[in-house]
């Protein structure tokens, strides 16, 4: 089976949707008929996705919509859309898969709904992957109002911050950073050091205007962190605070990290 969806076998279609229709058939047979169906990529199939994904098995359905995300039409959008609803967390994970591949714009209010309130947390930073997948004004601005939101769990709303920094425009990353800057303060150095190791990971450009506030961190290590990001990323344009810090940082460790 596996092999017939990596060959796209186009004649093997009939025999693939029968496996995946089949209730009585066996639950890891089904799952990779549906994602063969998937890989070969015929129009036809949808239906039968559609249909497997409300299927008795919630591992059948993950794979029906996990497969409904490479078909670019309008009822495997609308299916996706309805698999957030799915009873199990493996469907509605796939499905906010499915829906950022798919720049689903009509999926926004309903990952809104599953951001904020889905018990999985991998189905809320699958949601917020998707609409900084989608990234319109609507996305873009739910996720930095939900990055902003104290009341909001951190650990989402640092995911939110990572994804408007790596993925958002000027704007959303000026935004961000604001909040970066406003969290400085010692009471909130919790959440601070937590925002820093978010951006600290990502190898772009985008971080650069955050991983610079941190040569004059406090902390040492906070300021090697920042530096190692610079090496890491080769990133000339910090050269002058790297000079500064090999020169007059109060820590030798850091003295010669910055050299």
């Amino acid at each position: 089976i596996v092999a017939l969806g990596a060959i796209k076998a186009y004649g093997a279609l009939e025999l693939l949707s029968g496996i995946v229709e089949d209730e009585s058939a066996g639950k890891a047979e089904r799952m990779y008929a549906a994602t063969a169906l998937g890989k070969i990529g015929d129009g036809s199939s949808v239906a039968v996705l559609e249909r497997a994904s409300v299927s008795n098995d919630p591992n059948v359905r993950a794979s029906a919509v996990e497969a409904l995300g490479g078909f670019d039409s309008a009822k495997a959008r609308a299916a996706l859309v309805n698999a957030l609803r799915d009873a199990h967390v493996l469907p509605r994970a796939a499905a906010a898969r499915g829906i950022a591949a798919l720049r689903v714009e009509d999926a926004v209010p309903a990952l809104e709904f599953k951001v904020a309130y889905d018990p999985e947390r991998s189905v809320r930073e699958a949601s917020i992957d998707a609409l900084a997948a989608i990234g319109n004004k609507r996305a873009w601005d739910f996720l930095a109002g939900y990055a902003e939101d104290a009341k909001s769990p951190v650990q989402y709303r640092i995911k939110a911050f990572s994804v408007l920094i790596a993925k958002g425009g000027g704007a959303q990353r000026e935004a961000m950073l604001k909040l970066f800057v406003a969290n400085g303060a010692e009471k909130d150095r919790p959440f601070y050091l937590s925002l820093a190791k978010a951006f600290l990971l990502i190898d772009e450009q985008q971080a650069a205007p955050f991983v610079e506030k941190l040569y004059g961190d406090k902390d040492f290590s906070v300021r090697l962190s920042a530096i190692a990001w610079a090496e890491r990323n080769r990133y000339k344009a910090h050269l002058a605070e790297l000079k500064r810090l090999s020169e007059s940082d109060a820590a030798d460790a850091v003295k010669k990290r910055a050299e």
